[in-house]
């Protein structure tokens, strides 16, 4: 999979689906970054404090475009087609010890939670996992508490695999944390 991402430094891959486009993270997000990376709630499930200065939003397009160069991850923006408003990120994530692994991570506006938006884009991100990066094996983490993500994890056929004693490490404490995954069907075939 890093191999694969990192050809997308150079040509981002912009998809969408049917009510959301994605695309990629630029400058031109960072107030959009701050909203949401500073709302309490949304934060909560984070490791780290809601942000407190658009600076510290600033930081994260760098911080996406060298994860993507390095091949770690790739991070789309999702905005609503309609009016092209930014609702939230998402990406995937290379596992190294298993190149058909990757984990989802994903975060939306609390003002535009609860209405399908998050299981439509994880939809559409975990069929450009399987059908694009070949990926064999999608995981997600969720904190105990976030039943809203598992739910959508479940929608989107994720299966909860079990809880991980422990595992999670937020705000300078351990977390059990849910493990839900996905398989793809298809039989892995050499690229």
């Amino acid at each position: 999979m890093k191999e694969m991402l990192m050809q997308y430094a150079y040509r981002f891959p912009v998809m969408t689906s049917n009510r959301l486009s994605f695309r990629q993270i630029v400058a031109a997000d960072v107030a959009d970054l701050f909203r949401n990376f500073s709302h309490p709630d949304l934060m909560r499930y984070y490791n780290q404090e809601p942000y407190t200065s658009i600076a510290q939003a600033e930081k994260l397009i760098p911080h996406f475009d060298l994860g993507l160069r390095e091949g770690r991850f790739i991070r789309w923006a999702f905005c609503r087609k309609e009016d092209n408003q930014f609702l939230g990120t998402l990406g995937l994530f290379t596992n190294l010890q298993n190149p058909y692994s990757a984990e989802l991570g994903y975060e939306i506006h609390p003002d535009f939670q609860n209405q399908g938006f998050v299981s439509e884009a994880v939809e559409r991100i975990v069929h450009f996992g399987f059908h694009t990066l070949h990926l064999r094996r999608i995981e997600a983490r969720t904190m105990l508490l976030n039943a809203a993500s598992g739910r959508v994890l479940e929608k989107n056929k994720f299966l909860h695999e079990g809880i991980l004693r422990k595992q999670g490490w937020w705000k300078n404490e351990l977390h059990d944390v849910h493990l839900y995954a996905i398989t793809s069907p298809e039989p892995l075939v050499a690229v």
